[in-house]
């Protein structure tokens, strides 16, 4: 019986975030979106920013297209863009676009964060509670692998985070991206 519930509890964990990774796999899509023309000079991070918005909509077959979120960092650039392109992917539009501008990006579920490197890429420790049956199945289907267990659920593991696992105190410890804790918080007790 034991084992049934801890397959089923390991089913649910899986299933709520397949939502997440299919959001996920749509936005990765989205990039793939060719613009046909990119010609700037001497633009605003803001003004290119609009126009990656305007035609991904337009050139993406939901009519949805890419947002994109930029961080006060970004927003206040002083930096000036220009780019002459043809037929260029949203991702690499994006890509040339940061480094002119001497910033960085993060594709999230929804949207595409533009902003400094440090922002958004910040590692932070937190601590959440694994109750007997996550510790289970880390436990028997993942032989004990935290990390193996994490990554099943969709967490990424970049240079410099970690996970533990401590067994006397029933707790997860976490250092990742703030988008891997919010993740975590969705299934997980936050400390």
């Amino acid at each position: 019986m034991k084992t049934i519930v801890s397959k089923l509890l390991f089913l649910a964990l899986v299933l709520c975030l397949s939502a997440s990774t299919y959001a996920e796999n749509k936005m990765l899509e989205k990039l793939k979106i060719v613009i046909p023309k990119v010609r700037f000079e001497n633009h605003s991070i803001a003004d290119v920013s609009s126009f990656i918005k305007k035609m991904s909509k337009n050139l993406d077959p939901e009519s949805k297209g890419i947002n994109i979120v930029l961080m006060k960092d970004a927003s206040e650039s002083k930096a000036k863009i220009n780019l002459d392109a043809d037929s260029m992917p949203v991702a690499e539009l994006i890509k040339y676009v940061c480094q002119q501008a001497n910033l960085s990006y993060k594709v999230e579920k929804f949207a595409v964060v533009i902003g400094n490197k440090a922002g958004l890429h910040q590692m932070t420790t937190k601590f959440y509670l694994a109750q007997n049956k996550v510790i289970s199945i880390i436990d028997q289907s993942f032989k004990g692998d935290t990390e193996a267990f994490m990554k099943q659920i969709g967490i990424k593991f970049p240079p410099g985070s970690k996970v533990t696992l401590v067994r006397s105190m029933n707790r997860i410890v976490l250092t990742n991206t703030a988008d891997a804790h919010e993740k975590v918080s969705s299934l997980l007790k936050p400390l």
